[in-house]
């Protein structure tokens, strides 16, 4: 084998060690993004988590509004019924 041939070679196995060093580069890159995604995904499963526990919690405190709202509702007309009664008995006994 001539040099000029030994020299062509040598140039392409330049370019193909320069070529696996840059997809070796891009493989460590890529690496490190997937684990950044994945720790960004497992921070957003827990916000979602977080937010789902918050939601529930905040329906059952309106439940626990609307059903203490409408007991004292209910409370409040028979108070009502009551002095209406204790009003129609005064007048019952002013008139006496």
């Amino acid at each position: 084998m001539d040099s000029s041939k030994l020299d062509r070679l040598a140039r392409q196995l330049e370019k193909v060690i320069h070529y696996i060093h840059t997809l070796q580069e891009e493989k460590r890159r890529l690496e490190q993004r997937v684990r950044e995604l994945e720790a960004e995904l497992a921070e957003q499963k827990a916000d979602m988590d977080r937010l789902r526990r918050e939601h529930a919690q905040t329906a059952n405190i309106l439940n626990q509004n609307k059903r203490l709202l409408e007991e004292r509702d209910i409370i409040r007309r028979k108070v009502e019924k009551m002095l209406r009664h204790l009003e129609a008995m005064n007048i019952g006994l002013d008139q006496r």
